[in-house]
């Protein structure tokens, strides 16, 4: 018996085919091309954030009316090529780290184009806009999910320069400003499809006007708000050091074994402490490159530079802890330090980078265990705590030195009161010093030549929340702190990894989303930087040049939330999520209720 085929005829637009020739692979390719140019050069060091607008609108056209197969393929290669241009840095320092982030992301998005052909196929009186904005966005916000989170290209940190745009984090997060992204390159495909078929009048009302309509909501709704930071009666000042130490070096045992480490720091704390009396002076992530606190002799020498600054100090180390059980903890850690006294508070990081801070699996498999040798293998903390920050009583005077005198011809040494600080002659040269390196050896202040009574501490001037380094792309992080009373958000990180790469300029301007979403000032400490402020409307101050020593004194603006964000969170990704879920679970239904049908028809007809 001959059986009949049975099958669904896709509509013109689903083909793509509706009065207008449809793509060659090439031009389908060329475009995905050109769209990934557009993606990353909206990024550092290119920062041409207008281009982040437009960089979906090549792939979503390219995608357009093709097969689930097809359109994972083209949306998979799409992300991918930017992941590997846009945080190439990331590959000398961690290839499998480089390799699985740049995979799983663009895994991510493969599976938003399977998504969006489906719902297409099955529900095509959806509009193609809509579903590809939800699709993406939503994928965008599961990137940032899990273990493997790496959310780091999101769209909405294109926009860290254009002032006016980043508002709309106050009101949505980071993901709200790359939803109206999304939208506009949605919309925009819309408008290019009805232009291939010569529907002038249809692809300018409505799609190119509700684009244009989101473009001006937004930039006009973000010039309102922008202020001037205001300040408190009593602000806190806080200085900002950056070592400018490379990373070549920083872990060198010789280099760290002549204390040019907190020589660095302890210049940077003088300048600050000949321009203001400071509340708070924080170092960069991992400043003390040693476990402090089992390192008395460096203890000894970075209690003294807090001693003589006479305020808190944040410092970035390591930490070594035992359990009940005996077994040994290793941390990613900041303590808040204070003069005369010890450590007033402690933070242990607790998001670690996959395959360079924590190795996942690392005991089980023999290839995973060899990589272990080449990562720091921290654990991760389990508590956020807020810092307080008290008055600062200003700078002590130098403690007496001891010096060489002539007696009759002999050497003696004695104390005298006041000393000032000279650069010796210098006798001693490491391998690890560049030639024009001039080493400076003042007389060095530690605790124990110079002791200082406790600070009073009756006066809490501020709180505020810690993100050391990778941190500070997870947004409800920001966020708890600011919920629980945070005042500022601090910011430490050691970027020297990468060098002069795109790297730290990318990850100073994730930070000024953090600041707008809360309308909260962030502080910014990098160890080569960028180290800088920025002020809850988002404006950047102070940015420091990378590799070079600098001191920053900020006076801390106050607040300027509560913002809605703070309120609802990251409700619109998650309601993004929930409605492309749904549709996809209706259009599968649907799928499978066909293929029922035609299997149903095809053994009647056999019988």
């Amino acid at each position: 018996m001959k059986i009949k085929q049975i099958s669904v005829p896709l509509s013109g637009e689903q083909t793509g085919l509706e009065g207008s020739k449809p793509l060659g692979l090439y031009q389908r390719l060329g475009l995905i091309a050109l769209g990934v140019v557009l993606y990353v050069v909206a990024f550092p060091k290119y920062g041409w954030f207008v281009t982040g607008w437009i960089a979906l609108v090549p792939l979503f056209v390219a995608s357009r009316g093709v097969s689930p197969g097809q359109s994972f393929r083209y949306y998979f290669v799409y992300t991918f090529l930017v992941n590997v241009a846009g945080f190439y840095w990331m590959a000398p320092i961690t290839a499998p780290g480089f390799v699985i982030s740049a995979m799983l992301m663009a895994l991510y998005s493969g599976l938003a184009g399977v998504i969006v052909a489906v719902v297409r196929r099955e529900l095509p009186r959806v509009p193609y806009w809509l579903v590809i904005a939800l699709a993406w966005g939503a994928t965008e916000y599961l990137k940032s999910q899990g273990f493997y989170a790496f959310p780091w290209l999101a769209l909405g940190y294109s926009q860290a320069r254009n002032l006016w745009a980043v508002q709309t984090a106050s009101l949505f997060g980071v993901y709200g400003v790359s939803a109206a992204i999304i939208a506009v390159s949605a919309l925009l495909t819309e408008v290019i499809h009805k232009l291939r078929l010569r529907q002038w009048k249809q692809a300018l009302l409505p799609w190119g006007a509700v684009a244009l309509g989101i473009l001006l909501v937004v930039h006009i709704g973000g010039l309102l708000p922008l202020e001037e930071p205001s300040y408190s009666e009593r602000p806190v000042v806080a200085g900002i050091i950056q070592g400018g130490i490379a990373q070549d070096i920083k872990w060198d045992y010789e280099f760290r074994s002549t204390g040019e480490t907190y020589r660095a720091y302890e210049r940077q704390v003088d300048k600050i402490l000949e321009e203001t009396t400071p509340d708070l002076i924080i170092w960069p992530e991992s400043s003390a490159s040693c476990v402090l606190s089992q390192t008395p002799a460096w203890q000894d020498r970075v209690k003294g530079i807090i001693n003589r600054s006479g305020c808190r100090h944040l410092v970035g180390t390591q930490e070594r802890l035992y359990t009940d059980d005996g077994d040994e903890l290793h941390h990613n850690a900041a303590l808040l330090m204070e003069p005369g006294g010890g450590v007033v508070e402690s933070y242990y990081k607790m998001h670690l980078v996959p395959f360079a801070e924590v190795i996942p699996f690392g005991e089980d498999l023999p290839i995973i265990r060899d990589m272990i040798k080449r990562a720091s293998n921290f654990d991760p903390g389990t508590r956020m705590p807020l810092f307080t920050v008290t008055p600062g009583r200003g700078a002590e005077e130098w403690p007496p030195v001891p010096i060489e005198v002539e007696t009759d011809g002999e050497a003696e040494e004695t104390e005298v009161e006041e000393v000032e600080k000279v650069e010796p002659l210098i006798v001693f040269r490491s391998p690890w010093m560049p030639e024009e390196h001039e080493p400076y050896y003042p007389p060095e202040v530690t605790a124990s030549n110079l002791p200082v009574p406790p600070l009073p501490g009756e006066v809490e001037l501020a709180n505020f929340g810690l993100l050391i380094c990778f941190e500070s792309i997870y947004p409800e992080m920001g966020l708890e702190y600011t919920r629980r009373g945070a005042d500022f958000l601090v910011v430490t990180t050691n970027d020297a990894w990468f060098r002069q790469s795109a790297n730290p300029y990318q990850h100073a301007e994730i930070s000024v989303l953090r600041a707008v979403e809360s309308r909260v000032p962030l502080l910014r400490a990098a160890n080569a930087g960028v180290s800088l402020w920025i002020d809850p409307w988002g404006r950047m101050h102070d940015e420091t040049t990378l590799d070079s020593e600098a001191a920053i004194v900020v006076r801390v603006p106050e607040a300027a939330g509560p913002t809605a964000y703070m309120f609802w969170g990251d409700l619109l990704p998650q309601l993004e999520l929930a409605v492309i879920i749904l549709l996809t679970l209706y259009a599968a239904w649907l799928m499978l209720r066909r293929r029922f049908r035609r299997n149903r028809e095809i053994k009647r007809l056999k019988n």
